[in-house]
């Protein structure tokens, strides 16, 4: 096994993992400050007071929702990106046992499938 290659790729993996995340939370939050920023500069739903209440409280949820941002899993993928480096490192290292290298990069991709 190549471990600087395969760390390499798990590595991409896991930060492609953490971009989603931020991705999908500011998708959110966007959403809900752009309907705000609709609701109040259209004045034909503002004359309204009747039909402005749920529309600010869609919006509401929309930014409510970051509450819910799974900060630990960013950075427990953070971490993990952080090991896979420190492996890539001790594995270019001359003299590195290659063998125990392996198996505890072998260990690391099962847990992050499983």
């Amino acid at each position: 096994m190549r471990i600087p290659e395969t760390a390499d790729f798990a590595m991409v993996s896991e930060r492609s993992s953490i971009r989603w995340y931020y991705v999908y939370s500011l998708g959110l939050l966007l959403l809900g400050i752009i309907t705000l920023i609709v609701v109040f500069t259209v004045p034909s739903i503002t004359s309204g007071s009747e039909s402005l209440k749920p529309i600010i409280t869609i919006a509401g949820c929309f930014i409510s929702s970051m509450g819910g941002f799974p900060l630990k899993e960013v950075i427990a993928r953070e971490q993990r990106v952080r090991y896979l480096r420190w492996l890539k490192a001790e594995a270019q290292q001359p003299g590195a046992d290659q063998t125990q290298l392996e198996t505890l990069l072998l260990d690391f991709v099962k847990k992050g499938i499983a």
